[in-house]
């Protein structure tokens, strides 16, 4: 699995820890939710993100 580390963004409007559009639309392999779902480590291809009040340094959550 291919993960890169980001410290900074500029008019971004998709893809975020690594769940952008994926295999066949703008990458060449699995992002992280369908290579956790291929391995059978969940049973569905799906994930939630609540990224938290800016004000707040506890951050947010990512729920698969």
């Amino acid at each position: 699995m291919i993960i890169g580390v980001g410290k900074g963004s500029h008019d971004l409007s998709f893809g975020i820890a690594g769940v952008g559009h994926g295999n066949g639309f703008n990458l060449l392999y699995n992002h992280l939710i369908v290579e956790i779902y291929e391995q059978g480590v969940s049973a569905s291809c799906a994930f939630s993100v609540a990224l938290g009040p800016k004000d707040i340094n506890d951050g947010g959550t990512v729920l698969i």
